[in-house]
């Protein structure tokens, strides 16, 4: 069957690290390409980015239809415990990955049936030519297997950077399967990376929504116009290069979901829309002009989507932008997590 976890532990010097506590859960992920980069020609953008542009496009009526299903994919992480070494320092962790998915339509919310579920034993490098090729396993009567993943390095945290690099390659497979598919359109929580499936059309999508903005591709000048957004209105759509794939640009609008609160941020209830197009496919004046108002398509029916799905304070934890649906996703997938006060018994040989 392999090698049971607390073997590895004796036979290669690891411990728990009892300076950390099991970590909640984490549902966004820190790693972001280089910095991103405007395109500068128009041509590729919804309108002008001359704020005039954007201004007056804003101020126009605009009336968002909802799609008739939507098929909403996240995936979240634990870290259960963090190992060092018999001097203290970092050595790994044992974490889960799970990946999933729920269908909305107008009848109700039906989640997936099998998430999928990922376990991990992240070991250094040194450690790794002598057990690559071993079956780890929990010491309980399920016996779940483990996989050993290698420890990456640099950063101010390796254990959280490697983690979220395998949440970020389980939802990429995640996504391309549900693609294929093709049963719905598919909005995913979160930013979009390379890797993930191109942009397919107004009915499949898929586009990202960013809640948690951590960085900015705009100037101030039209970041201005962002945060007076009335509730349900969204800004046209502009375009970046992904700087570590030249062949792919990213193309982005803000919506805001939620009436601006007086004492709150001024970006609280404003999310970021965002999908891929490959960099050839805009090249082409035929194409681009067709991909254009896929997209434009394509955010208008998010934009009526997210709208919609808001509940006025709800108060939900991290969800200042009051999606309950989202946080419904995130919490139903959590559930699927090993408890972990019943890991560290079994590593600690109390049951």
């Amino acid at each position: 069957m392999g090698v049971s976890i607390p073997q590895i532990f004796r036979e290669y010097g690891f411990y728990l690290d009892h300076w950390h506590d099991p970590e909640d859960p984490r549902f966004y992920h820190g790693r972001i390409e280089k910095e991103s980069r405007l395109v500068d020609d128009d041509r590729f953008h919804e309108v002008s980015l001359d704020p005039s542009y954007w201004e007056s496009w804003v101020r126009e009526s605009r009336g968002w239809a909802k799609p008739e299903r939507v098929i909403l994919m996240d995936g979240v992480r634990r870290i259960h415990r963090r190992l060092c070494d018999e001097y203290g320092s970092a050595a790994g962790c044992i974490a889960e990955i799970v990946v999933g998915h729920m269908l909305w339509s107008e009848k109700g919310v039906i989640p997936c049936l099998n998430p999928q579920i990922r376990r991990v034993l992240v070991l250094p490098t040194f450690r790794m030519p002598k057990l690559k090729d071993i079956e780890a396993y929990f010491p309980s009567p399920m016996g779940f297997k483990f996989d050993i993943v290698e420890l990456e390095s640099g950063g101010e945290d390796s254990i959280s950077k490697t983690v979220d690099n395998l949440l970020l390659a389980e939802e990429g497979e995640y996504l391309k399967k549900l693609f294929l598919k093709g049963e719905a359109f598919i909005l995913k929580d979160g930013t979009m990376h390379p890797g993930f499936p191109s942009f397919a059309g107004h009915l499949h999508g898929p586009i990202g929504l960013v809640k948690r903005v951590l960085r900015e591709h705009l100037p101030e000048d039209l970041l201005s116009l962002v945060i007076k957004l009335p509730k349900g209105a969204r800004t046209p759509f502009y375009v970046a290069y992904v700087r570590e794939k030249e062949d792919i640009l990213r193309v982005m609008c803000y919506l805001r979901i939620m009436d601006p609160d007086p004492f709150g941020s001024p970006m609280m209830g404003v999310v970021r829309l965002e999908t891929l197009v490959k960099r050839v496919d805009f090249e082409s004046d035929e194409e681009r002009d067709r991909l254009k108002k896929e997209i434009s398509m394509a955010f208008d029916m998010v934009a009526g989507f997210a709208s919609s799905m808001t509940i006025k304070g709800c108060d939900l934890p991290r969800t200042p932008e009051n999606l309950p649906i989202v946080f419904s996703l995130e919490k139903w997938l959590s559930s699927f997590f090993l408890p972990t006060d019943c890991l560290n018994a079994f590593l600690k040989g109390g049951v």
